[in-house]
């Protein structure tokens, strides 16, 4: 969502000028241009926002004129008006039935009014009025009155000549406000109390509510583009699991509007990226509420210069186009994408909060249902800078990042920025879509929960994007991107080559000190100081040697030989946090039991007998079954952890085996001639490496039979032990 000019030629000396340089920090919102609006509403979608002109919860809640403004100064386009009988025969607006919700009205004309005066501040796209209308007759000719009157020219009654109804599809105008409503034609042939005034039924033009969604096929048997289907999210969003490819392509032919089911009364938001996904062009917001779907919905129509109307990706408006909002792999004529991004630091944010929070950062992503399946998995945030509002530092950015790695449908992909204090109280964010994020340093300047601008609150962030490469494909690219360095690395490799062969004397030589200084880094090295022997008389003019003759075996011992396993004992797993909370919970319960037992163990009998409980035995045989058996436990919590180091140690020599053989055949290979001597020494070596492999499988075998053994013996040891203590308890008791 960021838009940075090129750098101007302006340096002085090679400097460039620091306000040059600056600027091109500065993250600013890119203004992305007009193009093709002029086309079919159904390819796009449209900023719209809910019926509900209360400023709170929809029961219990005032109304205001002002929330309309404040809508479309946001780049509202679609905009509901609930429209209801008023007193004295004025029309009023307000959520429901008065009594019900207890909503205060506000009156129609005032709304239109406020329309009229801010529709086409922002942007001179087309307004779409949503009457919902629930007025007698005769208020619905006043209605149609205050409409014409107050929009003048600005109402669009009249079919477009460009663009009439027998296209069977309609595109927009500019500085239009069309009006959607049940007709009287519709209306009359359902229900006989829905009566429409023709005064009202006159101003519908284009868009056309028609209703309940009944099946994909007869919608199919229509395709006008101007005909609008209404659901609540729990029924779009079973479409969206069902049918989602069926789903997709409805919404290139008609309007799908999504609104909130009627359980939220406290105004809370769904999410519309679900839905944006299967191309429904409508998603109704509830403006009042800044939760992250807000955030989402604002940030997504800043786009295409905040006109409130943002086309939809290729896939999701072509007829002939395959979109499967569940793909799990690629999609066709799309390429992924690739999103590194490191939040270094942020700036003035005592601006927004406290003045000295402690705070971190977090990236969230949002986009198609297999990226986001894939990425909001993971947990992107940094770590918590105490106590320092001005510029607190994250991330080095030269070693950490949260990486996007393969970003499947980059054109409906977006990121989240947000800085909370540690209490999580949000001081700031900023949505930023990955097509539009430019590579490099940005500053990133934060918007509060309502999505306004902070001032001076910013976070510096290192972005690195571009087109996905998968692991086999990165040489090819780099050099297809650098093709002058790719042929230098070409040469050199050549060079050295032929060096090897014009002197292969120095080359083993360097060869020879470049595995020793291998050999020395690896621990466990047994073969140091012959291998510096071996040089010494290479250096004598005894260099192939050594090279001469193969040893029977590539090591004499393994590590895993050697390999010190330690086994715990009882007391010390008795020793534990979980064992000693057990005891500690058992003598508080059941204090006089352990002291009979203290006691009987001098010969003595204690003179409290009578406070211990006539079950004592089996409270006592209980506790003494929870703490053999959570012993038991840490036993084979022990005996995980000795064969996952056993592992470890084995596959490190196994590697070292490999890297053993090869060096081997290599030193003998300078003195084989001629392709039969080296396909022998191939088979040599492989018969040598499979052999040498079954001796550390079967050292693997002995150790871990080793681990078994002695964790079983330990376990049928504390077994004993415990029936041995409960026989005991039993004859004290007994004898008491």
């Amino acid at each position: 969502m960021t838009s940075f000019s090129p750098v101007i030629a302006v340096f002085v000396n090679g400097l460039m000028w620091i306000t040059y340089f600056v600027k091109n920090l500065e993250a600013r919102k890119r203004r992305t241009s007009n193009k093709g609006i002029i086309s079919e509403i159904s390819a796009k979608c449209l900023q719209h926002r809910l019926k509900k002109v209360c400023i709170g919860y929809q029961v219990n809640s005032k109304s205001s004129v002002e929330m309309y403004r404040y809508v479309l100064l946001s780049g509202c386009r679609s905009i509901e008006l609930d429209c209801w009988d008023g007193s004295g025969g004025e029309p009023i607006i307000t959520h429901g039935p008065s009594q019900l919700t207890r909503v205060t009205p506000v009156l129609f004309k005032d709304v239109i009014i406020a329309i009229a005066e801010t529709a086409f501040l922002i942007s001179e796209f087309p307004v779409i009025l949503s009457l919902e209308n629930h007025c007698s007759v005769k208020q619905q000719k006043k209605i149609a009155l205050y409409c014409r009157e107050i929009f003048g020219n600005l109402l669009l009654t009249e079919p477009l000549s460009n663009y009439p109804h027998r296209h069977r599809h309609h595109r927009v105008s500019w500085k239009a406000i069309s009006v959607k409503v049940k007709t009287a034609k519709e209306a009359g042939s359902k229900l006989t109390d829905e009566l429409v005034a023709r005064e009202l039924s006159d101003l519908v033009n284009y868009m056309r509510a028609m209703g309940k969604f009944t099946s994909f096929a007869d919608c199919e048997s229509r395709q006008m583009s101007s005909e609008l289907f209404s659901m609540n999210e729990s029924r779009a969003y079973e479409l969206v699991k069902q049918n989602p490819i069926e789903f997709v392509n409805h919404n290139k032919r008609q309007i799908t509007r999504v609104y909130p089911k009627g359980k939220r009364v406290d105004s809370s938001n769904f999410w519309p990226i679900k839905f944006w996904n299967c191309g429904c062009q409508m998603t109704a917001i509830n403006m009042q509420t800044p939760d992250i779907p807000f955030q989402m919905n604002a940030a997504f129509f800043e786009q295409n210069g905040r006109s409130g109307y943002v086309p939809k990706p290729s896939l999701m408006r072509k007829a002939d186009a395959k979109f499967n909002p569940f793909e799990t792999h690629t999609m066709d004529l799309v390429v992924p994408a690739y999103l590194s991004v490191t939040i270094i630091s942020a700036q003035m944010l005592s601006f927004a909060c406290e003045k000295r929070p402690s705070t971190y950062a977090e990236v969230n992503f949002y986009g198609h249902f297999n990226d986001l399946s894939r990425f909001s998995k993971r947990k992107y945030r940094t770590r918590i800078v105490m106590d320092n509002g001005i510029n607190p530092i994250y991330m080095n950015f030269c070693e950490e990042s949260f990486k996007f790695e393969k970003i499947i449908f980059p054109a409906m992909a977006s990121i989240r920025l947000a800085v909370y204090e540690d209490n999580g109280r949000l001081i700031g964010h900023c949505f930023l879509h990955v097509r539009s994020i430019q590579p490099g340093f940005r500053h990133i300047p934060l918007r509060n929960a309502h999505s306004r601008p902070l001032g001076p609150v910013s976070l510096f962030v290192l972005f690195l994007v571009h087109d996905y490469i998968d692991d086999g494909s990165v040489n090819l690219v780099n050099a297809l991107q650098n093709p002058i360095e790719a042929m230098k690395k070409i040469m050199e490799s050549e060079e050295a080559a032929s060096a090897a062969l014009i002197n292969p004397i120095d080359t083993m030589k360097q060869r020879e000190k470049m595995l020793l200084a291998l050999e020395e880094s690896e621990p466990q090295s047994l073969s140091a100081e012959s291998a510096l022997w071996d040089i010494q008389r290479s250096e004598e003019g005894k260099e192939f040697s050594r090279m001469t003759q193969v040893r029977k075996k590539l090591k004499e011992r393994f590590y895993l030989d050697d390999m010190e396993i330690r086994f715990l004992s009882e007391d010390e797993l008795a020793s534990s946090q979980k064992v000693v909370k057990l005891e500690k919970i058992f003598k508080k319960k059941h204090q006089s039991i352990l002291d009979l037992l203290d006691v009987s163990s001098k010969q003595k009998v204690p003179s409290a007998m009578n406070s211990v409980p006539e079950d004592a035995f089996a409270i006592y045989a209980k506790y003494e079954k929870e703490r053999t058996e959570l012993i038991i436990l840490l036993v084979e919590q022990n005996r995980k952890k000795l064969i996952k180091r056993l592992d470890m140690a084995y596959k490190c020599e196994s590697k070292q085996l490999i890297r053993l053989n090869h060096q081997k055949r290599y030193e003998e290979q300078w003195n084989v001639a001629g392709t039969d001597g080296t396909e022998e020494l191939r088979r040599k070596y492989v018969k040598l490496g499979v052999e040498e492999q079954r001796r550390l499988n079967k050292s693997k075998e002995r150790r871990l039979k080793e681990i078994n053994e002695n964790c079983e013996l330990l376990k049928r040891d504390i077994r004993i032990r415990m029936e041995q203590r409960l026989k005991k308890t039993a004859s004290v008791l007994h004898d008491s």
